[in-house]
Order: structure tokens, then sequence, then C-alpha cells
């Protein structure tokens, strides 16, 4: 099938402004901030309507001043709601347009997938974006954009937390005495975001979103009408909003059984399962599930507590040659295993384990289940444990456009 060109009209721009500042002296960066409860955030605007109205081009300015942005911060978590009040339905994107970090100025001509693995990975603070929708239906549907700024009190690098907690407080004491010596001088924040939200007109019919529900025929390859007529599958697209690969993945309903073993047959399970199959199948990756989970900024979260380490958001961590160093130094090395809410992804909620197409050591590998009421989690399992399989299914991106 021939792609179909997308033409999307702009609607509709926004600036979002995230302002971490006020960092405190201290002797000890890592721990010694004292005197405060939480970072705070306020934000002027916590929705935006969305209508076209023959409209091109809309602006609107939105400022999250964060303060208080240090070692052991509770997390500051925000969201700015979105509805469609128009009759078309929208596509929703952002652009970061520019980041500050004291005085550094971030090169934002690159990939936007990279400033977004740099503001989440390459600072002992993390700054976390994230879509809970990409498309929005007209008449009413919603979305929003959720933001989290935490800053893990012992991260299990204490020179680096150390580091960035001396340079921020140098950077805002001599911010604070040019503002002393100068009236009309106002001090700059320690860190700057400038982010371009924008909602334009969706005219190709593409409106499935990451978690959405799709029935569909793995014998057949292709889209399909009833549960259970032949070989029609309940499905979610499980590819990120962020992916723009050619290809998606669709995991099929984890409550069908689809075999069970132990990890060594696990290869083997997902081959005889879809070896009738006409389309592409195979394991389910961490990759893809650490990618799908991830995106919930504000209730994902790496647990390391047998190494003594503070919970942290885990956020963006796309990047190939990122996420194996950060599974391997962060997760394995330090006894961690991943907790999502299974309210926000109801279709991975069981109490079953299911295997992950990944090590953890010699010994154990990944899998999932149920850690307690609206929680799942992605832990290390015994390897000769007895745990369920599920097929992922790749199809072209094309075949969900609807004519």
């Amino acid at each position: 099938m021939e792609k179909k060109h997308k033409n999307y009209l702009k609607a509709n721009l926004f600036s979002l402004f995230f302002l971490a500042v006020s960092f405190i002296s201290v002797t000890l960066a890592w721990f010694a901030y004292t005197g405060f409860a939480s970072g705070n955030v306020n934000v002027d605007i916590k929705a935006w309507y969305i209508e076209f109205n023959g409209k091109s081009e809309a602006n609107n300015e939105i400022i999250i001043p964060l303060t208080n942005l240090y070692p052991g911060m509770d997390t500051v978590i925000e969201s700015v709601n979105i509805k469609n009040k128009g009759d078309s339905d929208a596509k929703l994107s952002y652009e970061i347009k520019s980041v500050r970090i004291l005085d550094d100025e971030l090169d934002t001509s690159v990939d936007q997938n990279i400033l977004r693995d740099m503001l989440s990975n390459d600072y002992p603070f993390n700054i976390d974006i994230s879509l809970s929708r990409e498309y929005v239906d007209g008449g009413g549907g919603e979305a929003s954009i959720d933001l989290s700024v935490s800053w893990p009190l012992d991260s299990g690098d204490n020179d680096w937390d150390s580091s960035w907690g001396i340079k921020t407080y140098d950077f805002q004491d001599n911010e604070a005495k040019k503002e002393a010596l100068d009236s009309s001088y106002q001090a700059r924040s320690s860190v700057k975001v400038v982010i371009n939200l924008i909602a334009e007109q969706n005219i190709d019919k593409f409106t499935y979103n990451t978690g959405n529900m799709i029935l569909f025929d793995p014998e057949l390859n292709q889209r399909c009408d009833v549960i259970g007529e032949n070989s029609c599958y309940r499905t979610n697209l499980i590819t990120p909003y962020y992916d723009d690969s050619e290809n998606v993945k669709l995991l099929p309903n984890i409550l069908n059984n689809y075999g069970s073993g132990n990890f060594d047959s696990y290869n083997s399970l997902i081959t005889s399962v879809s070896d009738n199959w006409a389309v592409i199948a195979g394991p389910l990756e961490l990759k893809d599930m650490i990618n799908l989970v991830s995106n919930d900024v504000h209730n994902t979260y790496l647990i390391r507590k047998e190494s003594n380490l503070s919970d942290s958001i885990v956020g963006y961590v796309g990047e190939e040659t990122r996420f194996e160093n950060y599974i391997a130094e962060k997760v394995i090395a330090k006894e961690g295993y991943f907790v999502f809410d299974s309210t926000v992804y109801d279709y991975l909620d069981t109490n079953k384990c299911y295997w992950i197409n990944k090590e953890y050591d010699e010994n154990r590998a990944f899998a999932f289940t149920k850690l307690e009421e609206g929680k799942m989690k992605i832990y290390p399992e015994d390897k000769e444990s007895i745990c369920y399989i599920v097929p992922v299914l790749s199809i072209p991106r094309e075949e969900l456009v609807i004519e």
C-alpha cells in the first residue's frame, strides 16, 4: 500500500518555560540541603483548549517557575490539560526550542529525542516531559503534557551530585550578587527550558495512540472486526509516540494463553506459537517495555532498595547506547527493578509472571507481574521459574491508516 502523505494545518502554538531556580548554599551538596520540604511549581495556565475555527495559528505562553531544586527534593509533577473543543481531530507534538543549564546553552539543532535524553540523563537532576496522547479527537477529546523534575538524594554517584551542587550554588550566588549591586538586574534561573507545544489539524485520519486497542488477525496479517472470529486477537499498540519507525508493534491480549515454560524455552515457545502466522512476530523486548511504561513520567520508578539508593523517575532512555548502559549500570549492577501504574497500562495488568527477552544475570531474567493492587513490576525472576510468554507483532505503520 502506498503510504499516504500527511497534511497538517498548524493550529496552536505556545511556549512552555521551565525555570528551575534557587539553589541553596551547602557544604556537602548531595545531602546537606536543609529547610525545604519540596520544590514548588506555580502554573498560571493549567488548561489549553484547541479550537481551529479557520485559524491557522494561535500562540499561548506558559511560564512554570520551579524553586528549591536540590538533592533529595520531593519529585515535582505538573500537567497542562489539553481539550480539543473543535470539530476536527488534532495531532499534538512539542519541540524543545532552547535549553540553558547554568551558563551553558545546549545545541537544540540536534534530534529532539537526543535533547529529551540529555535532559533526562545528563545531569543529577532529571527533567522529563511527555504527551499522554498524540492524537486528540475533535468534539471534546482530551490529552495532557506532563512534566516531572527530580533530584534523588543518593543517585549512587556522590562526587557527581556534589560537583553539580557546588556549581549551581556558585551560579546562584553570582546571580544574587549581581542583583544586589544593580536593582534593575533580574537574577537568572539555574535552568531554563523553552518548549513549543503544537496542535495540527489531522486530515489523514491516522488517530491511533500508544495503548489503543486494535483488532488484528496474525494468521491473515490484517486488521479484523470480531474477536475470536478466525484468529482475530485484541492487541494494543505499544510503540511510543516519539518513535517514527516504519513498523509499529502490537501486543496481543496477555490473558490469552500463548504458552509457558522456563526462560531457556522462551524463544522456542515464541517460535512455536507464531509458526503459522503470516505477520512478523517476535519476543517481548525489555526496551519495548521500558519505552512504553516510562512515558508515564509521574508514576514509573526505578527502585533500588537493596543498594540503599533513592527511588527515581525513569523518564526517557530511548537511545540505544544509553539504554544498554542504563540497564547494566543503574539497574542490574544496583539490584534494581521497575514499578509502574497498572491503571495507566491496564492491558498489562496480570497476576501471572510473563517473561521479557533479556537476561538479568546468570541465574535470572527480566519478567513482569503484579506487585500490589494498582502497581506492576518489571523485575528479575529465576530462570527456572515457569512464566508465561506473549509474542509481539510488527506491522507497517501504514496498515493503521484508515481509508
